[in-house]
């Protein structure tokens, strides 16, 4: 069946930089401007003593496995890559030692490994993924600019000196996932409005950003038909369903607004305080696109949607704030609430960005309906039925205004 629905990859990446209680002080100071130039220049550090060293002793039991690399590991063996003398190569640029070096498993795109208590290292698992990193380096610090809570690069190397990849060296963002973590109240505002401030880049004031591709979304209501050819759905099931699309159809501008999405808005990606459930920032960046707003508020569940908009359609301001704030991502006195003051998305229209969300939500719900169960996955949305299912629980929940008049 050919299908028109929007591609949802469903297994999104692991979070690997969560740790509860990180200080975010960057090792070196935040010098984004240079990431750039340290693409072709290594950033100076101690001596890369431990090149051919073996895998971390007896003390990190458990925490990494033991790698075999005694030389330059290439992306095609990145599978294999533990922490090996590579590993502790990198490490040693930053002063940090052989015990302090831990693998992370689960990440999908990139090994991860955390140096110390302040540093994460990303190295792709292979050239298919290198793409997504140097996605992520040339977003992060337009990101920052805008000043959106999100890790600061330390370091992007191209050079293949100590592997045969690039590799990326962050800070570690401060709190845990919001998959190991529950939420306060205010985290999902607060979340609402770090989108609102990420949604002032638009392509006119960021110019191009390499490998940032405009989104190009496909008609729903094709591919219900092709359900109902094949059996999915009753013939009177897909005529309902069709209508659905068209009225909220209805509800979209006739002129689309492109502005920067993260495009993996979702719990893996949301880190928030250990102790009090209130967020600290945005993680993971290889999904960014230039798409209309609505597409960000895809991988929430609705009634964490209905929540976040809250905080993203109150927030004052509108595009042209972009950069206002440096480029340390800094978000002035308002400390660990996320509040942005009025910076944000002018006349945001909550029922346009909250049919644009439903509109999401359904027809990547009915793409999942012809696929095999997927056990074991992080993401909810993996299980096939998940995303139709949720839409019953939201709205058998008697949602509020607008979300009753949306269906």
């Amino acid at each position: 069946m050919t299908s028109y629905f929007a591609e949802d990859d469903g297994a999104t990446l692991t979070n690997t930089e969560a740790v509860s209680g990180v200080s975010a002080t960057p090792a070196q100071p935040d010098t984004t401007a240079r990431v750039a130039m340290s693409a072709r220049t290594p950033a100076a550090g101690p001596p890369l003593a431990g090149a051919d060293a073996g895998p971390v002793g007896a003390g990190a039991a458990g925490l990494v496995g033991a790698g075999d690399h005694t030389g330059p590991v290439g992306a095609g063996d990145a599978a294999r890559l533990m922490v090996t003398g590579e590993v502790l190569a990198i490490a040693g640029r930053y002063g940090v030692q052989g015990d302090q070096v831990r693998s992370v498993p689960g990440g999908m795109a990139n090994h991860v490994y955390l140096l110390g208590d302040r540093l994460v290292l990303r190295i792709p698992r292979s050239h298919e993924f290198v793409a997504d990193l140097r996605k992520e380096v040339g977003v992060i610090p337009v990101a920052r600019a805008a000043g959106v809570r999100t890790s600061a690069i330390v370091e992007f190397d191209e050079s293949r000196s100590l592997v045969d990849t690039p590799y990326v060296v962050l800070e570690r963002q401060p709190g845990v996932d919001l998959t190991s973590q529950e939420p306060a109240a205010e985290a999902w505002p607060a979340l609402g409005r770090e989108l609102a401030v990420l949604h002032q880049v638009t392509p006119e004031v960021a110019g191009p950003l390499p490998g940032v591709a405009f989104d190009s979304e496909g008609d729903p209501r094709l591919s219900v038909e092709g359900l109902a050819r094949e059996g999915y759905v009753d013939p009177a099931t897909a005529s309902w369903l069709i209508e659905w699309f068209d009225r909220l159809a209805a509800r979209f501008p006739a002129s689309k607004q492109v502005v920067l999405v993260h495009g993996d808005i979702a719990p893996q990606n949301l880190m928030a305080d250990p102790s009090t459930g209130k967020l600290t920032g945005l993680i993971d960046w290889g999904d960014a696109a230039w798409a209309e707003p609505g597409l960000e508020f895809a991988k929430l569940r609705l009634r964490d949607v209905a929540a976040t908009l809250r905080g993203y359609t109150s927030s004052g301001g509108g595009p042209g704030g972009y950069g206002d704030t440096g480029d340390t991502g800094d978000t002035g006195d308002t400390g660990d609430t996320g509040e942005h003051g009025d910076r944000g998305v002018r006349g945001s229209d909550t029922d346009e960005i909250a049919a644009r969300a439903l509109w999401y939500h359904l027809s990547w719900g009915l793409s999942g309906l012809a696929n095999g169960p997927r056990p074991g996955e992080r993401h909810w949305t993996a299980p096939p039925a998940s995303r139709v299912l949720g839409l019953l629980q939201f709205f058998a929940a008697d949602p509020p205004a607008p979300w009753r008049h949306l269906t």
